[in-house]
């Protein structure tokens, strides 16, 4: 009777992967697959993740105030936006620069986790 190569050469042969384990192994990630893995790593950073999401929110919501005061030519809602456009063009920069720390540091964060698994 013939043998494996593996089996002649003293060699323990390889046991074939079931049917399930190749289809498992060949299924692609879908988008919301790769999205629930990629979420698991800011479980532990939600609430730095949280303060991202607001100072984002700000910073768009302000240019969505400009737009509706210069669109609707309204010289009193035009004065009232540029005088708060003053006051929102730092909150929106500090927003913007607190955004970036945050981002590269939940980015940190999360590459050391993955390191800390993997070694």
């Amino acid at each position: 009777m013939l043998r494996s190569a593996a089996e002649a050469d003293g060699r323990p042969a390889r046991r074939r992967v079931s049917e399930a384990n190749a289809k498992a192994a060949a299924r692609t990630m879908s988008v919301w697959d790769a999205l629930r893995h990629a979420l698991g790593y800011w479980r532990p950073h939600v609430k730095r993740g949280l303060l991202l999401l607001a100072a984002l929110f700000f910073a768009y919501s302000q240019r969505l105030i400009v737009d509706r005061g210069l669109l609707a030519h309204d010289a009193v809602l035009l004065a009232q936006v540029l005088g708060v456009l003053a006051i929102g063009f730092l909150v929106s920069a500090g927003a913007v620069l607190l955004a970036d720390y945050l981002g590269a540091a939940i980015g940190a964060a999360i590459l050391n986790g993955i390191r800390l698994r993997m070694f």
